[in-house]
């Protein structure tokens, strides 16, 4: 489980994917307003960059943990 934090309105979204594909879930459903699951494929190539950071990934202000290996 993973859940993804909304840095600028503290949010939060929990869902059963790796952290990478949650932030793109959430970025999708809150900030595009799509819940059709089926098209996201197709909406990730038109999604901001992700950005990674040292123990985080974020897509606009969503953001969520990546867990050390």
């Amino acid at each position: 489980m993973t859940t993804v934090v909304n840095l600028k309105t503290r949010a939060q979204a929990t869902y059963s994917l790796d952290p990478v594909e949650a932030v793109q879930a959430a970025y999708i459903q809150f900030e595009l307003k799509d819940f059709s699951t089926w098209s996201y494929e197709k909406r990730k190539a038109a999604m901001p960059v992700l950005v990674y950071g040292e123990h985080s990934v974020a897509c606009g202000d969503w953001t969520a943990t990546i867990k050390p290996s």
